[in-house]
């Protein structure tokens, strides 16, 4: 087999060319969450009656009053618990990190990718 030349100087570079891209898609994520986050509200999220239909699977951002924006928490929903009146008030949602929390439906966001 043909020596493929690695050398310092190749490893560098591609050490070099795997942290510009880990600081580029830094940059974007920080500009989205700054951008886009900022923007949803209740008002943006729940626009009829106090609520938003969630359905399972939907990607959802968890609103919280004591944080910011930038820091609220996006899952996936998981499982719905439907009330009398057969309207899903609660629901659970599985986050990145693996842990399942459940939310009222009102401190949830679907987002739009998924509506």
């Amino acid at each position: 087999m043909p020596e493929l030349g690695v050398t310092a100087e190749t490893s560098t570079h591609a050490e070099l060319q795997v942290q510009y891209w880990k600081r580029i898609s830094m940059q974007l994520w920080q500009r989205w969450k700054s951008a886009y986050l900022l923007q949803l509200g209740p008002a943006h999220c729940h626009p009829e009656r106090g609520f938003s239909l969630i359905r399972m699977s939907d990607v959802v951002t968890v609103l919280e009053d004591k944080t910011s924006p930038t820091f609220w928490e996006l899952g996936r929903v998981t499982s719905l618990q439907p009330v009398r009146d057969g309207v899903a008030r609660t629901c659970s949602a599985r986050f990145a990190t693996g842990h399942v929390l459940n939310r009222p439906v009102q401190k949830l966001c679907v987002m739009e990718a998924t509506k």
